[in-house]
């Protein structure tokens, strides 16, 4: 029950009832800690029924406690009573990025966010990494490294997702698969490895939401070399850089090493489905090559989340993964992904 002011609460006798302070009426607060939502004063909104009339919302101090709530049309804007209000309400913002702009050194933590901008989704709760890499990120998905639920051939990368937001990106967390993942539209993805400190920035300015690069087959590709399936494209510092901005121990095949060896690193490998985000690789050129009746895949190496990874070895199905020259890397910490 919200803590209330009407007739029976709100003065001594008929005709002298009149506003309370807010929250000072005995009617029993309510959990939320929302106070005179109904009684006190009529809440003018920002909703226009009709020329200059706007709704109304919650009765006032002299309405019967029988009738809350309730709502009316009036007064128009030029119109003045006593028992009229008004209700303060903010439109949540469409991104953590732009809670940044009109909060410059907002905290991380957790915000409401509607990509939409118009309510025609629901708004929703995200966590903002607001600090590093410019701040302003929006958190997608987080993968536990041995999970299933982000594996290679996992139907949860075309899905929206729904998890409720998380107070903090750590090394120990769950799987996790937030609605932002399906309705933000980003321009840049941001990998991470164990927490928002060691993350690697792809630029895509596609203005789609990483789902979208799933749903609708989209590859974005920063480095390819020798695939036969994607034109050549980068240097190899992007790869080298990639590594270094993950902060884990990895050593690639060497470029040109004998047998020749094809590279791709990017956001969804999507001729092979080799690689959802990060970097593959294979011993055969060109990668298309497919032997002993098996699909082409990229499967002899790759660091990232999602990868196809000699499926012999057992690789497919896990999240975050990473095999170099030597063998498999034991990363076992959790992956984060952030979009802005």
């Amino acid at each position: 029950v919200m803590n209330e002011a009407y007739p029976n609460n709100s003065g001594s006798g008929c005709g002298t009832q009149t506003t309370n302070e807010v929250c000072s009426r005995p009617s029993g607060n309510s959990v939320s800690g929302l106070c005179d939502m109904a009684g006190n004063v009529w809440e003018w909104t920002s909703l226009q029924v009709s020329t200059g009339a706007r709704r109304n919302r919650g009765n006032c101090y002299h309405d019967a406690i029988q009738t809350m709530p309730q709502s009316f049309s009036g007064p128009t804007e030029d119109t003045q009573h006593p028992n009229q209000g008004f209700r303060c309400v903010r439109q949540p913002a469409p991104s953590c990025a732009a809670i940044l702009a009109a909060n410059p050194g907002a905290n991380d933590g957790a915000y409401w966010i509607d990509p939409d901008g118009a309510g025609g989704d629901a708004p929703f709760e995200v966590y903002c990494d607001m600090t590093e890499d410019g701040g302003g990120w929006t958190h997608l998905l987080s993968a536990e490294s041995e999970s299933l639920y982000w594996g290679n051939q996992s139907a949860n990368w075309n899905g929206t997702g729904n998890d409720a937001a998380v107070s903090s990106l750590v090394s120990s967390a769950s799987d996790y698969h937030g609605p932002a993942y399906g309705a933000l539209p980003t321009n840049e993805i941001k990998l991470c490895y164990r927490d928002q400190s060691n993350c690697h920035v792809f630029n895509h300015a596609q203005g789609i939401s990483l789902q979208s690069f799933f749903t609708s087959n989209i590859a974005h590709t920063v480095y390819a070399i020798d695939t036969d399936d994607y034109p050549n494209t980068g240097n190899w510092s992007d790869v080298t850089n990639y590594i270094s901005d993950l902060q884990v121990t990895y050593s690639p095949w060497p470029v040109r090493s004998n047998p020749p060896i094809c590279y791709w690193m990017g956001i969804n490998e999507s001729v092979l489905g080799s690689a959802k985000i990060g970097f593959v690789l294979d011993a055969n050129t060109p990668c298309n090559f497919s032997g002993f009746g098996t699909a082409p895949r990229f499967n002899d190496g790759g660091l990232g989340i999602g990868l196809w990874i000699n499926p012999a070895d057992g690789y497919t199905g896990t999240a975050g993964q990473a095999r170099d020259q030597i063998g498999r890397v034991n990363l076992t910490d959790a992956w984060h992904v952030l979009g802005r």
